[in-house]
């Protein structure tokens, strides 16, 4: 565990500090866990596209190396005051959906402890997507809110679906997020599971 928010040891149960984790991983288990893919792009944690995406590509890595939470929270109140939340359009396994923020995860972690996705399961064989349909900063502010609440797949304007395959498409200028960095990749993205796993040591 050495990244900036090091969201998967912590679904995973490892401790946070790198001795402590070797300490426990030296009794630990082998297990395999799924691995997506976005276009060419592989992630363990997740793929997502909105204000995240764009607040990631804007934190300098500088800062959010030594600064961590506090550098993407300060650039997340700026970009939440200008950004235009543009149109995400999502087709899962069939079903179409509409909204200004979707996620594709692996893991239900999403910036530390809280909870994105309570259904996903590294060793399930499928992703859990999460679409948001509201837009604008007062809609946005609520569903942040009820996110660090664990109760925003409660709200009327969530989607939150077990899927296989997902297209999701919007302009150009969309932003796209992957384990945490901003990637300047254009829509629409294809996200699935790799065909092969992760073999990872866990604590027991």
């Amino acid at each position: 565990p050495a990244g900036t928010i090091n969201v998967v040891p912590w679904s995973l149960g490892m401790p946070a500090h790198p001795e402590n984790a070797a300490r426990v991983l030296a009794g630990g288990k082998a297990i395999e866990i799924d691995v997506g893919v976005c276009d060419e792009m592989t992630f363990l944690i997740l793929t997502s596209v909105g204000l995240d995406g764009r607040i990631m590509a804007r934190v300098p890595r500088s800062l959010k190396r030594h600064l961590g939470r506090v550098a993407v929270g300060v650039r997340g109140v700026a970009d939440w005051l200008t950004y235009s939340y543009p149109r995400v359009k999502v087709k899962a396994d069939g079903r179409e959906l509409e909204g200004s923020f979707a996620a594709v995860c692996n893991l239900p972690h999403y910036g530390g402890s809280t909870v994105l996705a309570p259904a996903a399961r590294p060793t399930s064989g499928r992703l859990e997507l999460i679409v948001f349909r509201g837009r604008g900063r007062a809609a946005t502010l609520g569903f942040a809110r009820d996110l660090v609440l664990g109760r925003h797949v409660e709200r009327p304007d969530v989607e939150a679906l077990t899927v296989d395959e997902v297209e999701i498409d919007g302009p150009d200028e969309l932003p796209l997020e992957i384990d945490g960095d901003g990637l300047d990749l254009r829509p629409p993205h294809h996200i699935r599971l790799a065909p092969c796993r992760l073999k990872i040591l866990v604590p027991v």
